[in-house]
């Protein structure tokens, strides 16, 4: 079987894992979502989409995780 690598709109190849330290617009487009789901929280730290995936969207990942599913482990997609 072949391995399809997923695409963003642009045709980038998007990561098959994202955590502290990742980089790209794949990026900012998680961090765009996760700083509107978590807008009303006042106790997580500034997100900055800066296409760098570091402390504050590992933070607002993984309390999205919490509430969500899967286990919290500040990670997106599969392990």
């Amino acid at each position: 079987m072949k391995k399809v690598r997923r695409r963003d709109p642009k045709g980038e190849a998007l990561p098959p894992y994202m955590e502290e330290g990742s980089r790209g617009p794949v990026v900012d487009e998680l961090l765009k979502f996760l700083k509107k789901y978590n807008a009303h929280e006042k106790d997580l730290p500034t997100l900055v989409l800066d296409g760098e995936f570091g402390p504050a969207g590992t933070a607002h990942l993984t309390r999205f995780q919490a509430r969500n599913g899967p286990t919290p482990d500040g990670g997106r997609g599969p392990n």
